[in-house]
């Protein structure tokens, strides 16, 4: 079936590109990405409240002007530098998130014992408990994969979107500029809702632990704890972007008398939150102890009798690539 074929693709290219990324690394990206956002963020506005908070042409808030307003005019340059940079490291960010998100191992699997090897047993111990009866079945995995694929695209139209209004600023390509910045709102949002679907399991198992202060009741996912406390960090986070946004558009929409004021702010208080978006996609990296842990069947198998390599310098097989897992 073709569609089948091309999900089976994506998924190949995605477990290629976030795969070869050694997996303590793959945090950098979120880091990055939110680092830099908030650099471009204050750098505009410190510029703005050092130049006198001036009111730049074509602005339509007389109190507080919004990021668009200053980026036409101050720091154009760094606003377009910052933002393709948040552009690519959020893509990154969103399949990597969800890539180990059905890779609990991040492509590792635990070394098996001495006896093991003695008695030649072929089978693969997962790198956590045993079967439990709350595991996922085929089907559900495979609509939370669908739902993945979906939040990958929309990350990917809303960084595209956000690279185009940056270059098309509100005083030059205004309905442009507006265009696009609806369009990076959508991807946002859908990007937003999916990852939370995604990460729903985990969401309620950290909700039931502390429910039941500090004890498990049921085995929702096999995340470590700290996976489970971020993603229920970033859904909170959204719901309280959500309201903030609704908030915005009700201040905006009246013609006869719009609350500029409050708007400007809130506009600053979403874009900043979004920083603390970006950082919280740290805590859904969780493997960082490789003790036990060999690589898995994409990458070379050690010799029996030689010690456990590192998993952070294991070679690729040849047909996937040629250079080494890292230099």
């Amino acid at each position: 079936m073709i569609l089948q074929r091309c999900h089976d693709a994506v998924w190949c290219f995605l477990h290629i590109l976030i795969l070869n990324i050694p997996p303590t690394r793959l945090v950098l990206f979120p880091a990055l990405a939110g680092s830099v956002w908030f650099l471009t963020l204050a750098s505009l506005l410190l510029t703005w409240i050092a130049r006198g908070m001036p009111r730049y042409p074509g602005q339509s808030n007389p109190h507080v002007a919004f990021i668009s307003d200053i980026a036409s005019f101050e720091l154009k340059p760094l606003f377009l530098v910052g933002s393709a940079i948040v552009a690519v490291g959020f893509v990154l960010t969103v399949a990597a998130v969800h890539v180990v998100r059905y890779e609990p191992g991040f492509a590792l699997v635990q070394a098996r014992t001495p006896a093991e090897d003695a008695e030649g047993s072929s089978s693969q111990v997962h790198p956590h408990e045993p079967d439990n009866p709350h595991d996922e079945d085929d089907n559900t995995t495979r609509t939370l994969k669908l739902i993945s694929l979906l939040s990958i695209f929309a990350a990917g139209v809303a960084s595209t979107a956000l690279i185009l209004l940056s270059v098309m600023d509100t005083f030059r390509y205004k309905i442009a500029h507006h265009i696009f910045l609806r369009i990076c709102f959508a991807g946002l949002a859908v990007q937003s809702a999916c990852t939370a679907i995604v990460y729903f399991n985990e969401v309620l198992g950290f909700v039931s632990f502390v429910h039941h202060l500090g004890r498990w009741q049921h085995d929702w996912g096999r995340r470590h704890l700290r996976v489970r406390v971020f993603a229920a960090l970033s859904t909170a986070l959204i719901i309280v972007e959500l309201f903030l946004g609704v908030a915005f558009v009700s201040l905006t929409i009246p013609d006869e008398n719009p609350n500029y004021s409050r708007a400007g702010v809130l506009e600053w208080v979403i874009a900043f939150l979004g920083t603390i978006y970006l950082w919280l996609f740290c805590g859904f990296l969780d493997r960082t102890d490789f003790t036990g842990y060999v690589p898995s069947a994409l990458y070379k198998r050690a010799m029996p009798e030689a010690a456990p390599p590192d998993a952070e310098r294991a070679p690729l097989l040849r047909r996937l690539s040629g250079r080494k897992y890292t230099s």
